[in-house]
Formats: structure tokens, C-alpha cells, sequence
């Protein structure tokens, strides 16, 4: 049955959604059963009445059709069976009625009347809470925005901030209440080729973080990591966040060009938690809350909360280009003249070929991708390295932000920035540098590495076309 939209001042995809939500309801389609088959029956009895009627007026055809059975007495299973057939009439009439009565009862749903009933007026329900869409994970996301009642065409950069601040924190507390309880909830999610873990901490978090920034700046560009279905906003169930978290001198140091920002130009990259493998091994440390935010294609701002740093308080870096980082200390270090470098956990020949190009002297793997920048900013490690493309801008826009903030430099291993606008590959395709010192030298070893690496490819295919030359030969002359 098609239902009407409904005609308000509300948009017409709401309109849309309600029509649809109807059409659903198990009563539609049972009330139209009903009304059809009465209606089929009905018109059937009524055209052989008709045509009885028609034989009986007509004495020349009356003669030769079949006559209508005069009634006789019936024995007890026959005049059972006629009591049934006069009942079947009974039951066409009581299914029309109920096909009736049940779709009047979907009109009246789709348009209750209020308290102005006696002027006629109907009065559309509330409208459904907003809802939070995601980005697919993919190289080139699809982005749809949550609908936006205020109509602001701006967003003040420190309240946005303080807000990731506040919600990060929230997520972490999710994510220490999830390893309390020992119930993971594993799954096995597929990113391209590559199949993850995917736990209810990495849900929760990332419903915690969406739906409270949401709430707060409905026009709000969000990707992040973990797809929750059927995520809806209601405004009772949902905490504003705190705009104040920042300390008072933010507010003096604050770029005027980053106090209020074009909402169109606004993307935020959301982890909701890094090193989820590290998470269910236990390697509590490398577990991080990420939220970046980039205007355009560059990353200005970022937090990471580890939520069981500080004997499980948990800590908050955060940091803004042109301000400064904070919530972090630099380590001192024995020996600085030694270049220490910091990568993944993995032993691969790539990694450990580019490790030997820089000249490191020192090697530290760990997991996590967020963690291993944390280590460059306290001191632990001068570069972190990784010439793979296993990162996502989700695992870096955070971390580039706050490095940057700090004095630091993030590229990829080409010496380029990396792109960040919403519209660019979610995974980093040239692998990640940052580092606090000697970035250039670190790239030119790279990129000479990596040319005396082709040079000897295209010299050893070389050697081998020409030693297959001269057998070639050989075999012409021996012949």
C-alpha cells in the first residue's frame, strides 16, 4: 500500500523515512489482504446473482440454461455444509470491515490529530533524532554530514578542541570499563585485503565520540575507523560535552585564523582505539584515543588519550599549531648524538632496509602507530619510520597534528605532506617519517636508498637478460 509523506515544513527525506517506517508495519499488509480478498468475493457472488437474475427475465434462454436448484430437504452434512457457506458470506463482510477499519488505523498513525482537532489541523509527530553517518572504509569515503537544525556556517576551533578533549576521556573510561569486565566481544572485521579485530571497546568508544560531537555541531564532517549501525542521537541519552577544558592561556595564544573556521573546511579523523591487537593482548601502554582535526588537507589540531597511562588515570596530549602541545614530557636521554628510530613490531625486510638506509643506531619496535609518534615526542626515539602502507589517515592525523604543534615534522617517506582532506585514500600509500631533527637528511637517505635500490634491480635484470644472451649464443654455435 503506498503510504502518503507526510506535507510539513520538515524536509522531504524525513517525510521519506516516515512513509517508509509505515509501509513496514506488519497491519498494512494484512489489511489489505483482507479488504482485497473480500472485495474479490463479494464481486463474484454478486456476478452470479446477476446472471440468474438475468436467465430468469429471458423465457428463451430460461428454457435452455440450467435451472437453480429448488431447496430441498438436506441431510445433516449437507445442511452443515450450506450453514457454512452462509457463514462464508458473514466472513466476507467481517474481512472487509477489518480491511477497512485497519487502514483507517495507519492513517490515523502517519497523521495523529492534536489538540486543535476541531480545526482540522494535522500535527506531524516529533522528528526522529539525528542520525550519524559514517564513512565506508574505503579509498575514497563517502561522506554524508548529520542534519544540521542550527543552520551555522562556522565553528569555533577551541570549543571543538576542548570538546575532543572531554569525549576522548569519556571514551577511555568505556574502554578501561571493557577490560574490567573481560568481555571482549572479538570479531574479525575486513579492511581491503586485510582482515583486523574489531572489539565492543573499539563500538562503544566510537559511538561516545560521534554521537557527543554530533550533538554539539551538527554539521560536523567526521570519518572514523568503526562503523556503528543504526547509531541515533537522541538528545536526552547524550552528555554536552565540556567547551572549557582548555586552560585560560589557550584562549590569548590562539591563531586568528583558527578561531572560527569554515564548518565545510572542518574534517575530523577519529581512532576511537588504536593498537586494538596490543588491547587484547594486554600491552595496555600502546592503547590511544585519537581524534585529529584538519582544515583542508592539513592537520592543526589533535588529541591522543592513553587511558591506562598514569597507573590507569589515564593521560590527554593534545596540541595546536601555533600554540604548542601539552600533556607530555620530554625523557632525558643518555646519549643524543645516537639516531634512535622507532617502527613496527613487525620484522619485515622493507622496514629493516629503511631502518639501515637512515643510519639508526638504535632500533625500538613496538605496536601501536600512535604510540611509536608518542615515543618521538617524549624523547624516547628521533624518528619514526615505517615505509609500509598499513597506516591510516585515522592512526596519523592526530599525532601529525600535535608533532607539528611541538616543533616537530611529519611527511610521508617522498618528503611530501600527507593529504588529509576528506575526499583523499583513507590509507597513507607512501608510508610515514616524523621526527623532531635532521627530517631532510632522513628523506635524502631514504630517497637515495631507494634510488641505489632501482639502479641495482634495473642492473641485475640487466645481467641477467645479457647472461641469457650469451647462452643464446652459446647453444647457436655448439648447434
Amino acid at each position: 500500500l503506498p503510504c502518503r509523506r507526510a506535507r510539513s515544513a520538515t524536509s522531504e527525506e524525513d517525510s521519506f523515512e516516515q512513509g517508509r517506517s509505515l509501509c513496514h508495519f506488519p497491519w498494512n499488509f494484512f489489511s489489505v489482504r483482507l479488504l482485497f480478498v473480500a472485495l474479490i468475493r463479494i464481486s463474484f457472488r454478486c456476478q452470479r446473482e446477476r446472471s440468474f437474475a438475468f436467465v430468469a427475465t429471458r423465457p428463451g434462454i430460461a428454457a435452455s440454461a440450467p435451472q437453480r436448484p429448488a431447496r430441498e430437504p438436506l441431510p445433516r452434512k449437507a445442511e452443515a455444509r450450506a450453514h457454512g457457506l452462509a457463514a462464508m458470506e458473514f466472513g466476507e463482510v467481517f474481512a472487509l470491515l477489518a480491511g477497512l477499519v485497519g487502514i483507517l488505523w495507519l492513517y490515523v498513525k502517519a497523521y495523529p490529530l492534536g489538540e486543535d482537532h476541531a480545526a482540522g489541523a494535522r500535527i506531524r509527530p516529533a522528528p526522529r533524532p539525528r542520525a550519524v553517518f559514517h564513512a565506508p572504509a574505503r579509498d575514497a569515503p563517502e561522506l554524508r554530514r548529520a542534519k544540521s537544525d542550527s543552520g551555522d556556517k562556522t565553528i569555533r576551533l577551541q570549543h571543538l578542541l576542548s570538546a575532543c578533549v572531554d569525549v576522548s576521556e569519556r571514551a577511555g573510561a568505556e574502554i578501561r570499563s571493557v577490560m574490567q569486565s573481560g568481555n571482549f566481544g572479538i570479531q574479525m572485521k575486513q579492511f581491503e585485503n586485510e582482515t583486523e579485530i574489531l572489539t565492543r571497546a573499539d563500538t562503544r568508544a566510537e559511538y561516545i565520540i560521534e554521537a557527543t560531537l554530533c550533538h554539539e555541531f551538527p554539521s560536523l564532517r567526521i570519518i572514523g575507523e568503526e562503523v556503528v549501525e543504526g547509531l541515533e542521537v537522541a538528545d536526552t541519552n547524550i552528555e554536552a560535552p565540556n567547551l572549557d577544558r582548555l586552560p585560560d592561556f589557550v584562549s590569548s595564544k590562539f591563531p586568528e585564523a583558527l578561531r572560527e573556521v569554515d564548518t565545510d573546511d572542518v574534517t575530523l579523523w577519529v581512532d576511537p582505539l588504536d593498537a586494538t591487537g596490543e588491547y587484547v593482548k594486554g600491552n595496555t601502554d600502546a592503547v590511544i584515543v585519537n581524534i585529529g582535526i584538519c582544515i583542508g588537507r592539513t592537520p592543526v589540531a589533535g588529541v591522543m588519550h592513553q587511558p591506562f597511562a598514569d597507573g590507569g588515570k589515564g593521560r590527554t596530549i593534545w596540541g595546536v599549531v601555533g600554540v604548542g602541545a601539552y600533556g607530555f614530557e620530554r625523557v632525558k636521554r643518555e646519549n643524543f648524538d645516537e639516531l634512535v628510530a622507532v617502527t613496527s613490531g613487525r620484522k619485515i625486510e622493507a622496514i629493516t632496509d629503511a631502518c639501515n638506509a637512515i643510519f639508526a643506531d638504535k632500533i625500538i619496535r613496538i605496536g601501536g602507530a600512535a604510540f611509536k609518534f608518542v615515543k618521538v615526542l617524549e624523547g624516547e626515539a628521533d624518528v619514526y619510520i615505517l615505509p609500509l602502507r598499513t597506516t591510516k589517515k585515522w592512526d596519523s592525523c592526530a599525532p601529525d597534528a600535535i608533532l607539528r604543534a611541538a616543533g616537530g615534522y611529519v611527511t610521508d617517506c617522498n618528503g611530501c605532506d600527507i593529504d588529509y582532506s576528506y575526499d583523499s585514500p583513507v590509507v597513507n600509500l607512501d608510508g610515514v617519517v616524523a621526527s623532531y631533527r635532521e627530517h631532510e637528511q632522513i628523506i635524502h637517505r631514504l630517497q637515495t636508498a631507494k634510488a641505489a635500490g632501482k639502479k641495482k634491480k634495473i642492473s641485475s635484470e640487466a645481467a641477467k637478460q645479457e647472461s641469457k644472451v650469451d647462452g643464446e649464443a652459446k647453444n647457436e654455435s655448439k648447434s
